[in-house]
């Protein structure tokens, strides 16, 4: 629905519905206020759905900035949440109990993202 942009708008009321759907894991929570904002352009609207999903899951982090970036000046309310993960010195992805050799780039992505986000916001 995101890619649709403006041509979305006619299913805005059924991305609404969905927000009220369960979701443990927060994709949906992603994924509804990305579109909504693509279709309506309405960041009051979805980047206090899009920021809530930060804490829930940190595989939606690099997703999460990337639409943060996308918004650009309407997404500066979220400025702490690209700021504190930058001064974060344990990173998202370190496990505990295990290894995966994807855990570097993943890392250096997030921060690259943050740190665009935090130019294109102002912030």
């Amino acid at each position: 629905m995101a890619e649709l942009g403006g041509a979305a708008a006619a299913h805005v009321p059924r991305l609404r519905a969905l927000l009220d759907r369960l979701d443990d894991h927060g994709w949906v929570r992603l994924h509804v206020p990305e579109a909504l904002w693509h279709a309506t352009g309405d960041a009051d609207a979805a980047l206090p759905l899009l920021t809530a999903v930060w804490p829930v899951n940190p595989h939606l982090r690099v997703p999460a900035v990337r639409c943060l970036a996308v918004m650009g000046p309407a997404a500066a309310p979220a400025v702490p949440l690209p700021r504190d993960e930058l001064a974060r010195t344990r990173r998202h992805t370190l496990r505990e109990t295990g290894w995966s050799s994807d855990q570097v780039r993943a890392d250096e992505e997030l921060v690259r993202l943050c740190r665009d986000v935090l130019a294109a916001i102002g912030g």
